[in-house]
């Protein structure tokens, strides 16, 4: 995108929000109401319109999260905002925030509406991750056609995608399983487990395994592993 209309949805954000009546002439930043406004992007508002953002603030004024959606009627604004705090080095927390750049173009007159969102579940963290899978999963299980089981114990709700091979195990309750993975003689439970990984003699009762990793051998109270990791006892 160079210039125009622009809708932006975080990547970490699951949102469930009410756009029939959204104004194109707008721009609008989704606000949620936070317990922990500290770890947010915040925003201030007065007479239906934002006035100020502020990011991760010790001392926050108002508990309203920017949520992770936000509508840019002209991106090319956003983008010279951002090369602007890049060119002077300004970082908050370490990092060039897209709140800072927000910041500069409200201090330019531009007008910020918020769009207000119903539900917001914010998978920022992995124990948040882990309660929105859980929220995900709900009652009902899905396994598919050509999951092989051995031997195995299914505690629903579970996930289980194509081409799983489960042997002597005991699976779930909440747990999903990503296609081509092979679990052999392991009690996995409350985890996701991403595509082609190996398991075997393994006891996991909270965890997010990453693609194509194994895992041989433990008895794990949390596991959290990215993509090609191997962890042979």
């Amino acid at each position: 995108m160079k210039d125009g209309p622009t809708v932006i949805v975080l990547g970490d954000s699951i949102l469930k929000v009410d756009m029939k009546n959204f104004d194109r002439t707008k721009n609008y930043l989704g606000v949620y109401k936070v317990e922990n406004p500290q770890r947010f992007g915040i925003v201030e508002i007065s007479e239906g319109r934002i006035i100020n953002v502020e990011e991760k603030p010790e001392r926050p004024k108002t508990n309203l999260a920017i949520c992770g959606i936000y509508y840019i009627r002209n991106i090319k604004k956003l983008f010279n905002a951002l090369e602007n705090i890049e060119r002077r080095g300004k970082r908050t927390k370490g990092e060039f925030q897209l709140t800072d750049a927000l910041f500069i173009l409200i201090k330019e007159k531009e007008k910020f509406y918020p769009l207000k969102v119903k539900k917001w579940y914010d998978t920022g963290t992995l124990e948040e991750i882990l309660n929105t899978h859980k929220i995900f999963l709900g009652r009902k299980s899905k396994i598919k056609k050509t999951v092989k089981m051995e031997n195995s114990r299914i505690i629903h709700p579970v996930w289980i995608d194509s081409n799983v091979h489960l042997k002597g195990c005991k699976i779930g309750p909440f747990v999903s399983i990503e296609r081509n993975s092979i679990i052999i003689n392991s009690i996995i439970k409350n985890s996701i487990i991403y595509k082609n990984s190996v398991i075997e003699g393994v006891e996991i009762k909270k965890g997010i395994i990453g693609d194509c990793s194994v895992i041989k051998g433990g008895n794990f109270k949390e596991i959290f592993i990215t993509n090609n990791t191997k962890i042979i006892s």
